[in-house]
């Protein structure tokens, strides 16, 4: 069992002006967790490969999109 934290783990108890985190796992706040997950190592693959499964789709798009300003390719 684990947790995932996607971002800064912030102290609980921190100084005035510092940032720090909620002690409830359920507190939804500026950086996700997933927490008491029981296969932490394949979530985190699945999190990963779909990431990049994005990134792959982002530069795809990016790349076939001629853009507002662009006159249409003849073919």
């Amino acid at each position: 069992m684990g947790t995932l934290w996607f971002g800064t783990k912030y102290p609980i108890i921190a100084g005035r002006g510092q940032r720090k985190r909620s002690m409830s796992r359920f507190d939804v706040g500026e950086i996700l967790v997933f927490a008491d997950i029981d296969d932490l190592d394949g979530v985190e693959r699945l999190v990963q490969e779909l990431r990049e499964q994005a990134r792959k789709e982002s530069n795809s798009t990016n790349r076939n999109d001629p853009g507002p300003l662009s006159y249409p390719q003849e073919r």
